[in-house]
């Protein structure tokens, strides 16, 4: 992961040199989160593993439908229409029906 915990705290005590000594003894801290990024229990090795791997092939899903509106938003453009309200109805009509889809009221 790039955007580990331990990523983060080193690109702020990089930013901000007065804080490296408060942010440094975080690192070791964040290097064990890193190996449970999720706070599972004891033995979470598979489970968290598991949960990547979901996590990852449900992004890939999600980018591909997002890429797809996207297409089909820049298709309408083309036809003169370019209101931000529209293309903020369309991206709150995605938001609620994956909150849905979520809860399983799809």
């Amino acid at each position: 992961m790039a955007n580990t915990l331990r990523a983060k705290i080193i690109r702020l005590a990089h930013t901000n040199p007065e804080l490296r000594g408060d942010l440094l003894p975080l690192l070791k801290k964040a290097a064990e989160d890193d190996d449970n990024p999720y706070g599972l229990y004891e033995g979470h090795e598979q489970v968290t593993e598991r949960i990547a791997e979901e996590i990852a092939s449900t992004a890939v899903t999600v980018a591909s439908a997002y890429k797809s509106i996207e297409k089909l938003i820049a298709q309408n453009a083309k036809y003169g229409t370019t209101d931000s309200d529209a293309r903020d109805a369309i991206w709150s009509d995605w938001e609620d029906s994956m909150k849905k889809a979520i809860r399983g009221k799809t």
